[in-house]
């Protein structure tokens, strides 16, 4: 997301709050959606995606697919009328095995659209391994199959997976139509509050946990004499206040009247 432009639109799935936060959307106005209160940009009636289309982020449907397929209507305006825009649809390695994705995927490809699409790939979907489910060891594979670009990035490279995201949306802004980026990732937690995620072995889980991206980068700004332990602290103990402060502010708001 921090590689569009301000013209640019947003089609995000339902893990992308980070995403929506950086096209504009505030902590507030997330968390009344998530919270389902009256006051919230989708009046409480969406939990997950906050829609602000003013800001360009066009918020998550009921099946993540479809939100793929909205973003290649927003493409195909954007390719009618001309104008240098680009549209950015993110969705996990489940989605991206549903005939919506495909289909999505496919009339960009042949219409020559200005989208990008990014697939966080977990490696787990709901609860079933990839190889439950794809004979291909990764989803960018299938790009070959709609004859546009495809590439395998390290998910839990900060810098790698922003680079491969600008040059993707360059692309599709100068004319050379989608690109398919697969961020290779881990999820951390189970699917959802009832998953134990057993399925995940504890050697997986550990050599994924040592991966994690904020320590990376972290590590990455240190080097360069950009962030040391002092400075860590304050920006953490500056965001938790923030977080917590409109956590409380949000929770005390009305919900929706019937």
């Amino acid at each position: 997301a921090s590689a569009l432009d301000a013209g640019d639109v947003l089609s995000p799935g339902h893990r992308d709050l980070l995403a929506v936060l950086v096209r504009g959307v505030t902590l507030e106005e997330a968390l009344l959606d998530l919270l389902g209160k009256a006051a919230g940009p989708s009046g409480g009636r969406r939990a997950f995606g906050t829609p602000a289309p003013a800001r360009g982020v066009l918020g998550v449907g009921g099946d993540t697919g479809d939100a793929v397929a909205v973003a290649v209507g927003a493409a195909l305006a954007f390719h009618c009328r001309g104008e240098a825009r680009v549209a950015l649809a993110c969705c996990g390695e489940g989605t991206a095995a549903t005939g919506a994705w495909h289909e999505a995927v496919n009339v960009a490809a042949v219409l020559g659209l200005p989208v990008v699409f990014a697939v966080e790939n977990n490696q787990y979907a709901f609860s079933q391994p990839n190889e439950g489910v794809s004979r291909l060891a990764y989803t960018a594979h299938r790009a070959d199959g709609y004859g546009i670009p495809g590439v395998v990035v390290d998910g839990n490279d900060v810098l790698e997976v922003y680079a491969a995201a600008r040059e993707a949306m360059e692309r599709a802004r100068s004319g050379a139509g989608p690109s398919l980026i697969e961020a290779v990732t881990f999820r951390r937690e189970g699917h959802h509050a009832g998953d134990p995620a057993a399925y995940v072995d504890a050697d997986t889980r550990a050599a994924w946990l040592a991966r994690d991206p904020l320590p990376r980068f972290e590590e990455f700004l240190g080097s360069r004499g950009l962030l040391d332990g002092a400075r860590r602290d304050y920006l953490q103990d500056k965001v938790r206040a923030r977080v917590t402060g409109a956590l409380e502010w949000a929770r005390q708001q009305p919900g929706p009247v019937a």
